[in-house]
């Protein structure tokens, strides 16, 4: 921001006077959404999580912190697969680098650079 009010001061004024609206009417908005009354009686019945939800919510959370803390099972299933893919693409890459006219080849299995 520091360049901005040296190249033009007053248009960084305004930029600055902009984001800072902006985040009011941001805080703003999401106070009357999540935390102002109920509109109708029928909003106001509901209940906020069931013991159904509750259980699905935790086998996704405890896959997410299962993948996060030992990516290792989903890195190995993916690693023959992006190997050939890193060597397919530094292939073309030194065909480019050389000048070399290529064309792509989509087959079943495979992909082939063909000059």
């Amino acid at each position: 921001m520091w360049g901005a009010f040296e190249a033009n001061w007053v248009l960084a004024a305004v930029a600055v006077t902009g984001v800072i609206l902006s985040a009011g009417y941001l805080l703003w908005y999401y106070e009357r959404a999540f935390f102002g009354p109920a509109g109708s009686e029928k909003i106001k019945t509901l209940v906020d999580i069931n013991s159904r939800e509750t259980a699905a919510m935790s086998a996704v959370l405890a896959l997410v912190i299962l993948i996060g803390v030992y990516p290792m099972p989903i890195l190995n299933m993916t690693a023959a697969s992006t190997s050939a893919l890193a060597e397919r693409l530094e292939e073309r890459s030194q065909a480019m680098s050389a000048g070399i006219k290529y064309q792509l080849r989509v087959s079943e299995n495979a992909l082939s650079v063909t000059r």
